[in-house]
């Protein structure tokens, strides 16, 4: 273990005399300790949870409506079960007759195999716990994939369904295996690339000066921003939406809120990077940011490629004895290990291209990981040539400004 979790040793002699300040530094201290176990934990049984996942896959669908309900519950994804109790339907997209077919069973039966499904979703919780098919796993596998239950903030209440405690209605029901049969089908038959995505016209979704978007990115626009990274790498991002300022956000974190200001995010399904554009922006958050997301688009599939990077860089987390320190530091404490280790893997994407030669001394293993995943899935890449490309950016823009 590193140093920064072994100093906690000491820590512990001195807790009659800590100050709040240090009691909770040293409360959040321990979190990040756990999370550095769990996830040097979780890769010892990697392979028995990525081998229960792939004999049990076609029981999962968490793309789709009732199994996204289940997963907000803390249940597994597993929506197809309900549809397998009911032989009876077609579930093609005609409700109507499906309905029909339903309203003659007996409400007893219906209830009774609601009462089952929901008894076999838990049950599979429970061996989705057993078989470690739990945040780094899920993590690997990939948001759209895992069946896992989202990490939920322990001070927040749960919700409380009403179907969890009565059978919803027959027209409901209905609606909910068919959209939870197609869901499935869909998922089965979608097929993707790494780093597919189309380039779409770049978008300004809000009243923005032009003159602060040509002040930021000059003539051309924010398209000057996929010039910085190589041709394979473009493909992670299908289109750029420019927004105008936005109000702080409040995040709620172990009883706490906190207040944090979007410069920008990148939206997932869409592969769309959002970028924040205002007269107080400047082109530093605005790389930042850009070279962040783009560590959030690189893995934003569910790719046999994504899965090995996230592989890769789990291991390479634990082999550095650290947690990204920061921001990604603040999202391990505050909800976890998959979500820190996707906020991790972002941070270390824009330090690796913003400042390669400080990462390079500072974290060595996440330096050497991403390059080697660069040189290995990119083709051409070259860090020198990015490297200069974007300081001809930087210094086009003082010379705007100069001028």
């Amino acid at each position: 273990m590193n140093k920064k979790f072994q100093g906690l040793r000491a820590m512990d002699r001195s807790r009659a005399m800590e100050s709040d300040d240090e009691r909770e530094d040293r409360l959040a201290l321990e979190r990040l300790r756990s999370y550095y176990e769990q996830i040097d934990d979780q890769l010892e049984h990697l392979q028995a949870g990525l081998d229960f996942y792939s004999q049990h896959k076609n029981k999962f669908c968490p793309q789709g409506h009732l199994s996204g309900i289940l997963m907000k519950l803390d249940i597994a994804g597993c929506g197809p079960l309900l549809v397998r109790l009911f032989p009876e339907l077609q579930l093609e997209g005609d409700i109507e007759k499906d309905t029909e077919t339903l309203q003659q069973m007996d409400q007893s039966e219906i209830n009774n195999r609601w009462q089952l499904f929901l008894g076999q979703a838990r049950e599979l919780t429970n061996l989705i716990q057993a078989n470690h098919l739990t945040n780094t796993a899920s993590w690997i596998l990939g948001q759209n994939t895992s069946p896992v239950p989202a990490h939920h903030d322990p001070d927040q209440p749960k919700k409380d369904w009403k179907f969890l405690h009565q059978t919803p209605d027959v027209n409901n029901l209905v609606a909910l295996m068919t959209v939870e049969k197609l869901s499935k089908r869909f998922s089965s038959e979608q097929k993707e690339d790494w780093l597919s995505a189309k380039r779409e016209q770049t978008v300004i979704k809000d009243k923005i000066d032009p003159n602060d978007i040509e002040r930021l990115f000059g003539g051309l626009g924010a398209d000057e921003l996929y010039k910085l990274i190589p041709k394979g790498l473009q493909g992670a991002i299908a289109r750029i939406e420019l927004l105008g300022p936005r109000t702080s956000t409040v995040i709620k974190a172990h009883g706490e809120s906190h207040q944090i200001q979007l410069d920008g995010e990148f939206e997932r399904d869409e592969k769309t990077m959002k970028l924040v554009i205002s007269p107080e922006q400047n082109i530093d958050r605005i790389l930042e940011t850009w070279f962040h997301e783009l560590g959030h688009a690189i893995i934003s599939s569910d790719t046999e490629i994504d899965q090995t990077i996230r592989t890769r860089f789990a291991h390479t987390v634990v082999t550095s004895g650290k947690l990204m320190s920061g921001y990604a530091s603040g999202v391990y404490d505050s909800e976890g290990i998959e979500r820190g280790l996707e906020e991790d893997f972002a941070e270390t994407t824009r330090q690796f291209f913003l400042y390669p030669e400080k990462f390079k001394l500072s974290d060595p293993e996440r330096y050497h990981l991403l390059l080697n995943v660069c040189q290995e899935f990119i083709p051409g890449f070259s860090l020198e040539d990015m490297q200069q490309k974007l300081q001809t950016f930087i210094q086009n823009i003082k010379n705007r400004q100069v001028a």
